[in-house]
């Protein structure tokens, strides 16, 4: 029976179908057969594992039992091709080599927002074949802002303690100078008493 033949299958909502197998060769007589329904899988994995045996991708949809989640990579750069199952956009994990926090993730150069579930990097793909990478996340540029405002409060203060010390300088030694010329004055009466003596 040619493949053309072959009538399609009843499409039932979250299942995928195939025909049993049967022999398409020097059929002679009838035959009834039967089409089989399985549930869509949900997620499937890449074939590429880490040291503790978690797969590198995981791609979410609504899958086939022949469907595979095609991955290689060249240079740091993963070339990933996604089933089409239908649907326009895919979540996919990726367990990155290096901590998940400190990396963004790139689709075809570009950075896509993500977030971290445990150890892997999880964001939405529109494409069904695209290159991912990581790249390092820019230092938080807060922590710049909170530490130069840290030193110029600390400035502050220096230069607050530096001119309160030089205020009290001046004015220990504006009663130095004072002394000496209440010494001269007693010095003078002293001497008027004394010629008046005389």
């Amino acid at each position: 029976i040619p493949q053309s033949d072959i009538p399609d299958i009843p499409e039932r909502e979250g299942c995928y179908a195939g025909w049993e197998e049967f022999e398409t060769n020097d059929l002679k007589f009838g035959a009834v057969i039967n089409a089989e329904y399985h549930d869509k899988i949900t997620t499937i994995a890449s074939e590429q594992r880490r040291d503790d045996g978690l797969p590198v991708l995981l791609a979410e949809g609504h899958f086939s039992g022949s469907d595979l989640l095609s991955a290689e990579v060249s240079g740091g750069v993963w070339h990933i091709v996604i089933p089409d199952d239908g649907n326009h956009e895919h979540v996919v994990r990726y367990y990155c080599s290096e901590e998940p926090k400190k990396n963004d993730v790139l689709i075809n150069g570009r950075i896509v927002e993500s977030e971290v579930d445990g150890k892997y990097l999880v964001f939405t793909a529109g494409l069904n074949e695209f290159d991912l990478s990581t790249a390092p996340k820019p230092a938080d540029m807060r922590m710049f802002i909170a530490a130069g405002a840290g030193a110029a409060v600390v400035v502050v203060i220096i230069i607050a303690v530096l001119i309160r010390k030089k205020r009290k300088g001046k004015g220990a030694l504006g009663s130095a100078a004072s002394d000496p010329e209440e010494k001269d004055g007693d010095t003078h009466e002293e001497k008027a008493e004394v010629n008046s003596a005389e």
